[in-house]
Order: structure tokens, then sequence, then C-alpha cells
């Protein structure tokens, strides 16, 4: 289900690939923080996410057609430093997709140059990436380290079945995010 701008609090247009383009070109951000469906499909070797077409309709979006137009964005502002794709299977571990294109958020790394994404290698539920991300940006905010930031946020959830689901990737090497 799409829910529209009336039915999103703060939501000034419906969720579509031209609306976040245009939003991440109209000033600087330092972070990328999306909530959709994904999955990782096995027939394209990439993963797809579901945002909405300028109609309301459920548009499909490949890996590929995102990162291409996150590339082609250029302008005044850079990308954002950081993504939280509480997405599922944004981070797919499955052999098929590190045969293939790998997950969204290593193609973010890899392809674009995102000095840090995170993302989730399977289903993920609202509850654990609410969690999770209230957690995380407190921590990461404190001290700059996605990668202890994470650890950290983690320790917190470390209980339950879907704790494993989150993952960082990164070409920070141990540096601070800013």
């Amino acid at each position: 289900e799409v829910l529209g701008p009336s039915e999103v609090e703060g939501a000034s247009a419906l969720p579509t690939l031209d609306a976040l383009c245009e939003r991440l070109t109209a000033v600087p951000f330092t972070l990328l923080h999306l909530v959709c469906h994904g999955r990782y499909a096995t027939d394209s070797g990439e993963t797809v996410i579901y945002l909405s077409t300028s109609e309301g309709a459920v548009d499909p979006v490949p890996a590929t057609r995102l990162l291409r137009r996150l590339e082609g964005l250029g302008g005044a502002h850079p990308l954002p430093r950081l993504a939280f794709l509480a997405t599922c299977d944004s981070a797919s571990p499955a052999a098929e997709a590190e045969g293939a294109l790998g997950g969204l958020a290593q193609r973010l790394v890899r392809e674009l140059g995102m000095p840090a994404a995170l993302a989730m290698t399977d289903a993920v539920g609202p509850d654990l990436a609410l969690a999770l991300a209230g957690s995380f940006y407190t921590h990461v905010r404190a001290h700059g380290y996605p990668d202890l930031a994470l650890a950290q946020a983690l320790g917190g959830i470390a209980g339950r079945a879907d704790s494993t689901v989150p993952v960082l990737c990164s070409r920070l090497g141990g540096l601070p995010l800013f």
C-alpha cells in the first residue's frame, strides 16, 4: 500500500523517485532515511524498492534505476553521507546477490561512493526499524562512528530474533562519518 501525502504526517508529495531526487537537490542532506517496501529480485539479481508513481500507483524501482538517477543529480549539493534503508532485502546476503550486483546498500557505497549505508538483509518490521533508527541516530550523533553506533543500537535489541537483519556497508574504514 502506498500512502498519499495527506495520509503521512508532514509529507509534502507522493513518495516518487522524482520527488526524492528533487528533495536531494534542493538543499544538502547529511543522511537519507528511506522507508519503503523492498525485495531482492532473483531474476534480475538486484534489489527492488517500491515507491509511488505521480498518479499514486506502485512503482517498482530496481536499484540500477535508482542509482542512475542519484548518480546524475550532481549540482551544488553532494549525495548524503549516510543512507539508512529501512527496506526489506536492501543488503541481501543471498548467494545470488554476491554473484550478481549486490544489494542496494553495497551498491550505494561501491558505485556512488556514499561513505556508509545501513540496510537490511531480510524482511524488517516497522517496530524493529523504528527502535533501531532511534538508537542508531542517538549514538551516531554523539560520536560520528556508524559502525560503533550500529553495534550500540543492536545491543539494545539483542534478544530479538530479527536483531541480525541490519548491517552496515561502509568505506570509512573506522573513520567517523562527520
